[in-house]
């Protein structure tokens, strides 16, 4: 089966490994645990801190700047 979601909560109750797109391209294949416990990429990281079930809770504004400024650099 495969779930789509960008709310990696949902993703790490129903499923055994995940894929992460970002603009098109894998950029992260794992075991969802070790995706949600140690995210390589900044997206995977910005998704998992968005996601209020994981990582106790959202990731602060300058956090997620940062990791914007990390996907997105000048």
């Amino acid at each position: 089966m495969l779930f789509i979601s960008h709310d990696l909560g949902s993703v790490a109750g129903i499923t055994d490994r995940t894929l992460v797109l970002y603009r098109g391209r894998v950029v992260e294949v794992n075991k969802t645990s070790q995706i949600v416990n140690a995210p390589e990429h900044p997206y995977t990281r910005l998704l998992v801190g968005s996601a209020p079930t994981l990582s106790g809770g959202s990731i602060d504004r300058e956090r997620r700047e940062q990791l914007r400024a990390e996907l997105h650099p000048s």
